[in-house]
Order: structure tokens, then sequence, then C-alpha cells
């Protein structure tokens, strides 16, 4: 009785070690294969398409126009459990013409906000509408599609359209080009806080296996 008793604390501590170990490498893999999907799962959002609904032009019946963005998910491959939201923002780059979008805060400037679109699956695709106003002169209009990660949005597609009258209702319309993708930075300047979380929780795990190396 008495070796069974000494002997019981030592199984206990070592049980435990052992248990500990374990849930410390789970722990490992869970954040390591969480960051590997969401890295995998954004590098396929960039396969993303973007087009207007102005087809080769329009005729101006009132001083406004209603016209739409529709943006595709063309990812070659989607990652399992993992989807990311999507927005949408237009802005005039040439012209006097004006722009607005909708959003659920009510009605905004284009070049102030984006709109969100929700998550688009693998070959699905959304449109968002928009209101502008051409003032009866030429005008160039950049569309551009955005993914969520946490806090920060990624460009993942653009394009301009060149709209242009000789009358001042009568439009022909053509795509003009593309910007590379870019990243931009999102409402919290600085580092994001899902980064400094993640890296604390893996500076805690390193620490806690250096100690136990350290007491074996």
């Amino acid at each position: 009785m008495s070796r069974r008793a000494s002997r019981s604390p030592e199984g206990s501590a070592s049980f435990l070690a052992r248990l500990g170990a374990r849930a410390v490498g789970a722990i490992v893999v869970t954040i390591v294969i969480l960051f590997l999907s969401l890295m995998l799962g954004l590098g396929a959002a960039m396969s993303t398409s973007i087009f207007h609904s102005f087809g080769n032009g329009f005729a101006l019946a009132d001083s406004q126009v209603q016209t739409s963005v529709i943006v595709r998910n063309d990812s070659p491959f989607s990652i399992p459990g993992v989807e990311f939201p999507y927005s949408y923002s237009a802005q005039i780059i040439e012209g006097s013409a004006g722009c607005k979008l909708l959003t659920t805060e009510g009605t905004r400037s284009c070049g102030s906000t984006t709109v969100a679109l929700g998550t688009i699956k693998k070959s699905e695709s959304k449109m968002g509408n928009l209101t502008i106003f051409p003032n009866h002169g030429n005008f160039t209009i950049e569309y551009s599609a955005y993914v969520w990660l946490f806090t920060y949005s990624f460009k993942v597609a653009s394009i301009q359209v060149a709209c242009s009258s000789e009358n001042g209702i009568d439009y022909t319309c053509a795509r003009v080009g593309r910007e590379p993708v870019t990243a931009t930075p999102g409402p919290v300047p600085g580092f994001p806080l899902e980064f400094i979380i993640l890296g604390m929780l893996l500076g805690a795990v390193l620490v806690l296996l250096r100690t136990r190396r350290r007491g074996t």
C-alpha cells in the first residue's frame, strides 16, 4: 500500500505533464492551421473580377443614371470554413460628374466609403448599385472591390470606365484599364489587433514549451 501511495503523486504528475504537452501541441497545431487557412483563402480571393453595367453606353433621360457594379469570386479553390466578406467602392477620377452610393447609413458620396456585399462564394457574383450625375459632361469612374480580413481590407480588383458624349445626352462608355492589387489600411492605424493577439499566443506557447523542456 505504501509503495503504491508513494508512486501515485509521481504518476499523477507525469500524466498531467503529458496531458499539458498534448494540450499545448494541439493549440500550436490549431493556430498554425488557422493561420495557413486564412492566408491560403486570402490568396485565393485575390482572383476576383469586377464588371460595370454601362454596356457600350447609355442615353441620359434625366440628370442622373442608375447603374451597378458586379463583383465575381473567381477563386481557383476554396478553403472549407473560410469565407471573406466583400465590399465595393466607386470614385469619379476625371470630369465634373457626381456619384452617390447607398449604404446602410444612408446615401454617401463616392470616394469616401465602401459598401458591404457580404461573402461571395466561389464562382458566384454579387451586384452593388450606385447613382451617377454626369452633369452632361465626359467622365471617368473607377470601381474597386475589396475583401476583408478582420479590420484590414485588400483591394482585389479595380477597373476604370470612361464615358463621353458630344451632346450631353447620348454617352459612349468603354473600360480603360485595371489597377494592380494593393492592400489598404483598415480603420485602426498600425498593426491589426488580431495579429498582435496571435503573436502573443504564439509567444506564450513557445514559453510554455521552453519551460517544459527545462523542467524535464
